[in-house]
């Protein structure tokens, strides 16, 4: 079976190393980066449909009134999965 990494990554105004730095590539794409190339597995890149605050700290708390939840469930093969899904308005998604 092939592993998927679902994604969401904020480039710009971001907390870097205990300072809020301008960069190019968000944190969260290079850990996903990183797991597929330690898993083998494809990268999707989830797109917001509203965009958030360039502002850093203004985006942290437009991300604190969001909504997110987990789910753990079972495969057909009895092995465990985890299911971490956003449920707001900013991350477009078929599934929510």
């Amino acid at each position: 079976m092939k592993n998927l990494v679902i994604y969401y990554s904020r480039k710009g105004e971001n907390y870097v190393n205990g300072k809020i730095k301008n960069i190019d590539k968000g944190n969260t794409e290079y850990i996903a980066e990183f797991l597929k190339e330690d898993l083998g597995a494809d990268l999707f890149k989830a797109e917001t449909i509203k965009e958030y605050s360039k502002s850093y700290m203004d985006c942290i708390r437009e991300a604190q009134k969001e909504l997110s939840f987990c789910i753990l469930c079972t495969r057909s093969d009895d092995s465990l999965c985890y299911i971490h899904m956003f449920y707001h308005e900013h991350i477009r998604s078929p599934y929510i």
